[in-house]
C-alpha cells in the first residue's frame, strides 16, 4: 500500500510527515514514520523503530499484524490530535482483518489504540 503523508507538525520541525507500513525480517508489519523538509530526501524518526506495532495482547484482533496507515488531524484546530485508520490481522482461528482506529497526541511518535465502543 502506498504511503499517508500527514499534517505538518505542530512545532515546525518538518515540512512532511510520512507514515508508511514496513515489514521487519521476522515478517512482522508494524508502521514507521519518515519526516523531510523538501519532500524529496526522506529521515526515518523514532530511531527507524516502527512508531506502531501489531498488539502485545496474542489475542488480539491485531496482534499478528498492523499496516495501511490513513492519518489525519482531528478537526481544523492544529493542536488537535492525529487520527490513524490502519489494517490489522490477529492470531485467532479466523485471522480475519479488520481496520482500527488510533489517537496520537505527540505527533505521530506513539499511538492508543481505540477500543470498540469508546
Amino acid at each position: 500500500p502506498p504511503p499517508t503523508l500527514a499534517p505538518a507538525p505542530r512545532d515546525g520541525s518538518a515540512a512532511w510527515r510520512m507514515f508508511y507500513e514496513g515489514v521487519s525480517a521476522r515478517n512482522t508489519h508494524a508502521v514507521g514514520l519518515a519526516t523531510s523538509v523538501d519532500g524529496l530526501t526522506w529521515e526515518r524518526a523514532n530511531g527507524g523503530l516502527p512508531v506502531f506495532e501489531p498488539s502485545a495482547d496474542e489475542g488480539a484482533w491485531d496482534a499478528r499484524a498492523v499496516g495501511s496507515p490513513h492519518v489525519v488531524r482531528d478537526g481544523l484546530d492544529a493542536d488537535a490530535p492525529l487520527l490513524m485508520f490502519y489494517a490489522g490481522n490477529g492470531n485467532g482461528e479466523s485471522k480475519a482483518g479488520a481496520i482500527g482506529l488510533a489517537i496520537s497526541d505527540d505527533e505521530g511518535l506513539s499511538w492508543r489504540r481505540v477500543k470498540h465502543g469508546e
